[in-house]
């Protein structure tokens, strides 16, 4: 059974959702053990992640650690 998870998440503008793309673009080209597939695309200010998996623990794995970094980059670009 393969699991997944589709997620659009809008930013405020363009610049934003480029920069949550470019911080999981590393993570996707990392050697994991070929357990989950991720896919992801912005559109305007629109980042869609596209999760497949082997197990849950997997996906749960995988949708963590895009969050965390999704997080972070909101977080470093927030204006005062």
């Amino acid at each position: 059974m393969e699991y997944g998870l589709e997620l659009s998440l809008s930013f405020g503008d363009r610049n934003s959702a480029e920069i949550a793309r470019n911080a999981i673009l590393p993570e996707l080209g990392a050697k994991h053990e070929h357990r989950s597939s991720t896919a992801i695309t912005t559109n305007k200010n629109i980042l869609r992640l596209k999760i497949r998996a082997e197990d849950r623990a997997a996906l749960k794995a995988s949708f963590n650690t895009y969050a965390k970094l999704i997080f972070l980059s909101r977080e470093l670009t927030k204006e005062e």
